[in-house]
């Protein structure tokens, strides 16, 4: 094998590969642009490409990166046919820095006396690259590239995952000692399990996680065994009581982690119906079945009874397999389903039927007084309740499987309860004293039900068009308190439209003064009013003074007249939303706003539209496909066939008469770019400056960038990296070599040279970019006034721009700190709860809204 030919790629990309789980190793990957993926890399041969880096193209004694000649082979063969490795020359898409930005140790370090933590790992941005006789990594610590030799990067690898430096060096090596401590200085390792912050709240994520994951593993079997199991009462003799079961059960560990509160009204409802009634001739089980073994257990314990399945997106599958595994066992099982994924109009209705024909009942609307009420009908068949199933055509609001033909009956619908108090707290009555509330994140609180628009997307428990129904205050009061006490960092309001009433401004004080007395809960995720008012800014600024993560949330779906027209949306008005935008930002509140992607009318320039409409006024906007509800209007026959509506097996909508399937990929790809580049934060300040200096709008930019990377991605290596894996732990070592292929790329497509003016705007980009390593508050010296400039242009709102360009501008300064520690977070162990105000920014002057962000440690 001819050895002097081949060379590491100089496009090549060593970086860290974050784990599916956080409890899972992390490792090495190499990737080349153009490349379909990343390649995993051993120790062994990520030390190979460290040598043919420094030069060296044949195994020789000294060489550590293989203990002989065949594994040196064996590992430059298994890296040629990656495409890590090129034989001869090759063109080099990445050009190398400045030799003044490089940090040679012979040459520039003097001796360092620093502290080495007790374990170390490698940070979670870390990536090296070749250079100059080796590999090149950039130090946020010292704002220069460190060159690699092969006795760097061997203490690098050895510290991918946490280890003890005394273990890994136990012999006498003093050349590692020294780049150990060096790499330490440069921010190149750091310490393990560093203290993250007050903003990073602990979890049981990883334990639910990898419970769900060993149950999905284990659920097929199970249900054969059930199927195949003759389910019997083992002692139970008509009339004694038949058991109940609520079942709420995903194979999700997301949904897993939120106190199903749905399912804990009804038990609540159960329990106290008529004085307690219900209980003389059933056994409502308390615990809530929220796994399938479970679910199983529960039921081969007790034996055949009626299950209440509370079915949304994230449980009918589950749902409906459980559900038809109890009917193979034992037909005395009545399978009762209703929830928002239950279908409610009636052709769906009796087409779910004809595919699912173990489900007796379905619900329509309301389920509180359905369940008790189908309850109390099949207690007139004691004991048999399967043979008590033609009593429930008196019941209201159900579709019911004829006992004898088998044909779906609608009974008549059900009026909307008008008191909802009427209805028990499912907190304050000990609907889940049996579940473990550690492995919970979050909990539900419903202070009203309806909503009074009709947008077609929308199905609102079944309850839009519909006068608002209020819970007793006391009651919140004491729901919040109940949720506070148990330590739940994330309360979920349930309303339609929190701050459509003025009482909602003292709620909020409720959820404030919980915090501060009881230290929870940490965030509030809310669906705001959609005809805000200023009440919404108070509510916000009454939640942040309490420390409570929050952010006012005015929901647009879209700014186009045609589509808002088809879908019935009532929306705020341009006005209003710039006046609203500019109360929050005098108060430095965050503020974001919602979007649908493939609502019918839509296309992608008006999507576009929608994306620049929300940059011009510096508002983020969070994204989401559109999906055809089972009850919502959109879901009508005969308006699917209006607007030729098609979906796909999740009930997204792929295409309508005004956008073709690719047109969809097209709007969500430039949805992604959005939410990297403007979103994230990661272009900001840059799109700004292209758009108010040079004309260039920021939606044509990304579109442009997009078609670029598409077609050329090796032109841009760091740049194409970041696009393709994401900013969050993804930054290609450091921030600089990704705004050095940006300059590369805006010169080259726009002919706008790195002038002083761009090199001031992409410095203040990677200044305020979370990046570990760094040292605050720091301090960096600009060409020109960057936040003069922006807050002349009106700090990125919608008013008129000033007639001076930032050339214009003296030198100035500008000071960075994180006081939230953002760079000290590890988003692979960390992770953010609500992504709508993602903006990985530090605080600078130039931030307009203070964000108090929550992260729960997922590890």
């Amino acid at each position: 094998m001819e050895h002097h030919r081949i060379a590491a790629s100089s496009n090549l990309i060593i970086a860290l590969h974050p784990p599916p789980h956080p409890r899972e190793p992390r490792k090495l990957v190499g990737w080349v642009p153009g490349a379909r993926n990343r390649v995993l890399l051993t120790r062994s041969n990520a030390l190979v490409l460290a040598e043919l880096s420094s030069g060296r193209t044949r195994w020789d004694p000294a060489c550590t990166a293989a203990p002989d000649a065949a594994a040196w082979d064996a590992a430059v063969k298994s890296l040629l046919r990656s495409g890590l490795c090129v034989e001869g020359a090759e063109e080099r898409a990445w050009p190398p820095p400045p030799d003044r930005e490089i940090e040679r140790r012979d040459a520039d370090v003097g001796p360092i006396s620093r502290p080495v933590p007790s374990r170390l790992q490698l940070p979670w941005n870390f990536a090296m690259r070749p250079g100059p006789c080796g590999l090149l990594a950039f130090s946020a610590a010292s704002r220069r590239y460190l060159l690699l030799p092969p006795e760097a990067v061997a203490v690098l690898v050895s510290f991918v995952n946490a280890a003890d430096p005394g273990e890994v060096f136990a012999g006498d090596a003093p050349g590692a000692r020294t780049w150990l401590e060096l790499l330490v200085a440069r921010g190149l390792l750091v310490a393990a399990q560093a203290d993250h912050g007050a903003r990073v709240v602990q979890s049981r994520l990883a334990d639910v996680r990898a419970a769900c994951a060993e149950q999905q593993g284990r659920f097929a079997q199970e249900l054969e065994q059930l199927s195949a199991t003759a389910v019997t009462a083992p002692s139970r003799r008509a009339p004694e009581r038949t058991p109940v079961y609520l079942v709420s059960a995903a194979e999700s560990h997301e949904p897993r982690s939120y106190l199903p509160l749905a399912l804990g009204m009804i038990l609540a409802h159960l329990r106290n119906y008529e004085g307690g009634a219900l209980s003389r001739s059933y056994d409502i089980i308390p615990e809530l079945l929220l796994t399938p073994a479970a679910v199983r257990d529960a039921i081969l314990r007790r034996g055949p009874g009626v299950v209440l399945f509370s079915d949304y997106a994230w449980t009918i599958d589950v749902h409906l397999r459980i559900s038809k595994a109890l009917k193979a066992a034992s037909r005395e099982f009545v399978t009762v389903h209703g929830g928002p994924s239950v279908p409610a109009y009636e052709a769906e209705a009796t087409r779910f039927f004809a595919q699912h024909d173990h489900v007796d009942v379905a619900v329509r609307g309301e389920g509180e007084s359905s369940a008790a009420e189908i309850l109390k009908a099949l207690a007139r068949s004691p004991g048999r309740p399967a043979a008590g199933l033609h009593h429930l055509r008196e019941v209201p609001g159900l579709t019911i499987r004829d006992p004898a033909s088998g044909a779906a009956l609608r009974t008549a619908d059900r009026q909307r309860t008008a008191d909802v108090n009427v209805f028990p707290s499912a907190y304050l009555t000990g609907s889940f004293d049996g579940c473990r509330m550690d492995e919970f994140v979050a909990a539900c609180l419903e202070t009203n039900r309806g909503c009074p628009y009709g947008c077609t997307f929308c199905d609102w428990g079944q309850a839009t068009l519909q006068k608002i129904r209020t819970f007793d205050l006391d009651r919140i009061r004491g729901e919040i308190e109940w949720i506070a006490t148990h330590r739940i960092p994330i309360l979920m309001c349930a309303d339609a439209n929190f701050g459509v009433l003025e009482r909602d401004v003292e709620i909020a004080r409720m959820v404030a003064d919980a915090r501060r007395r009881h230290g929870f809960p940490r965030q509030l995720a809310v669906n705001y009013a959609k005809n805000a008012t200023d009440r919404i800014a108070e509510i916000i600024r009454i939640l942040r003074d309490a420390d409570i993560a929050a952010e006012g949330i005015l929901a647009m779906q879209t700014t186009d007249p045609t589509t808002l027209g088809i879908v019935r949306r009532s929306n705020i008005k341009t006005r209003r939303f710039e006046e609203l935008t500019d109360v929050f930002r005098g108060l430095k509140l965050p503020i974001s706003t919602d979007l649908l992607i493939g609502l019918p009318g839509s296309t992608v320039d008006s999507f576009a539209r929608d994306l620049q409409y929300c940059i011009d006024r510096g508002v983020p906007a969070r994204a989401y496909a559109t999906r055809v509800l089972v009850n919502s209007p959109m879901a009508d026959p005969a308006y699917r066939e209006k607007y030729r509506i098609e979906t796909d097996e999740k009930d997204e909508i792929v295409a309508t008469f005004s956008f073709t399937r690719e047109d969809l990929r097209t709007m969500k790809r430039l949805y992604d770019a959005y939410r990297l580049y403007e979103g994230s934060g990661v272009l900001f300040y840059v799109l700004r400056y292209l758009q108010w200096d040079h004309g260039i709008q920021a939606t044509d930019f990304l579109r442009r960038l997009l078609e670029a990377l598409a077609a050329s991605p090796g032109a841009y290596p760091a740049l194409a990296w970041v696009d393709r894996y994401s900013p969050w732990n993804l930054n290609v070592g450091g921030w600089r070599p990704f705004y050095d292929d940006v300059a590369r790329y805006i010169e080259e497509q726009y002919g706008i040279g790195r002038s002083s003016a761009l090199a001031t705007a992409l410095r203040v980009q990677e200044a305020v970019l979370r990046e570990p390593g760094r040292v605050f508050p720091e301090t960096v010296q600009l060409a020109h006034d960057f936040v003069a400039w922006w807050r002349d242009h009106g700090a990125g709102t919608s008013r008129p721009a000033a007639a001076t360009t930032l050339d214009g501008y003296p030198p100035a300064a500008l000071v960075v700190d994180d006081p939230d520690g953002l760079c000290r977070l590890d988003l692979s162990r960390q992770r953010q709860y609500d992504h709508h105000f993602v903006r990985w920014e530090l605080r600078s002057p130039l931030r307009t809204a203070d964000a108090v962000a929550l992260f729960l440690d997922t590890a």
